[in-house]
């Protein structure tokens, strides 16, 4: 108790029954609770019982390192935003707004930022269903040479992933339209899949522990076929940007500073493409020169970039803000 800085009220696994709390060394953990009622006694009672607070101190070095982490993904994300969380409920002059005042200016990295909202909103770490959502920024996988000066190389923020291009939104457009003659009692709908879910954070991290062991819970035991894998960063964009109807998934933290889950490092048997090709390490495109360190650090630098720092906003605002639901969800 004398490490406990914040405790916030969780879901987990879609049921509001879980506690996730905060501690003064930047660890946090969840736990579940029978029902709501047994959730909300505990946290009244443990809430009124904190008295750990982060110092002015470890709140600036938190801010600074975050500040200089802008490409070289090191630091613990999680600690990180455990820290801001708990300054803005333990107390300080910290509030959201003056976040998100210093990111504004520049003074706080998007990657961080990104980190901060998701956890505001609720998604954390500890729970696959609600997992941390990254966007896909970049739309350029073929290159030799990654151009993060040129427009095109990005995607629109202002998008989600089902309008990347307007004859894909005018198809959405259209199961839109027709949901709403053949469904009048149903609220109407342009995609029936999610940008984020436990499969599409376990598809993912398929290649790490303990992720592959929730992938085959979810799987029945078992691997996909091998062409239904995460196995091309390139495949994986035309399919969520173009091709796929029922793929409209954005990117999960990982893609921005942990090159490890790109590599079948623990020799897991994916199986074959139908062109007989094994499913090995992820294929990554060429401007990553075959390396998984590179293709994080240039993921990277593209979340850091001018275009996306002047554009970021929109896509928290379709996925975090007012854009998200009613009126301005329809026209988008």
């Amino acid at each position: 108790m004398s490490k406990l800085v914040s405790i916030s009220k969780r879901k987990f696994l879609l049921r509001d029954v879980a506690l996730e709390f905060f501690f003064l060394d930047g660890t946090s953990f969840l736990i579940t609770c029978m029902n709501k009622t047994v959730r909300n006694n505990l946290f009244n009672q443990l809430h009124s019982k904190i008295s750990a607070k982060l110092s002015d101190v470890e709140l600036e070095d938190a801010l600074k390192l975050a500040s200089l982490q802008k490409v070289t993904p090191v630091m613990d994300s999680n600690k990180f935003s455990t820290k801001l969380i708990s300054a803005l409920t333990s107390g300080t002059d910290l509030t959201f707004s003056s976040i998100t005042k210093k990111w504004r200016k520049g003074e706080l990295s998007n990657f961080h930022y990104l980190i901060l909202v998701n956890t505001i909103a609720g998604r954390t770490f500890n729970d696959l269903t609600q997992y941390p959502v990254f966007p896909h920024v970049i739309a350029d996988y073929e290159s030799e040479i990654l151009n993060l000066s040129d427009p095109k190389t990005f995607r629109d923020l202002s998008k989600p992933m089902g309008a990347q291009g307007e004859a894909r939104a005018n198809r959405f457009k259209e199961r839109y339209e027709a949901s709403i003659e053949m469904s009048p009692d149903t609220p109407p709908f342009h995609y029936g899949t999610h940008y984020s879910s436990a499969m599409i954070v376990t598809s993912y991290l398929i290649r790490l522990h303990p992720f592959v062991q929730s992938y085959l819970l979810l799987q029945g035991g078992k691997f996909d076929h091998a062409d239904r894998l995460f196995y091309s960063v390139a495949k994986a964009w035309k399919s969520s940007s173009k091709e796929n109807g029922t793929d409209v998934r954005e990117l999960i933290p990982e893609f921005y500073y942990l090159p490890e889950f790109l590599v079948n490092s623990n020799n897991f048997n994916f199986g074959n493409l139908q062109d007989g090709t094994p499913v090995n390490d992820v294929e990554l495109p060429p401007w990553a020169n075959g390396s998984p360190l590179i293709f994080v650090e240039k993921m990277r630098q593209a979340l850091e970039s001018p275009y996306v720092s002047a554009n970021l906003h929109k896509w928290i605002d379709l996925v975090f803000g007012f854009n998200q639901r009613g009126e301005n969800a329809v026209k988008r």
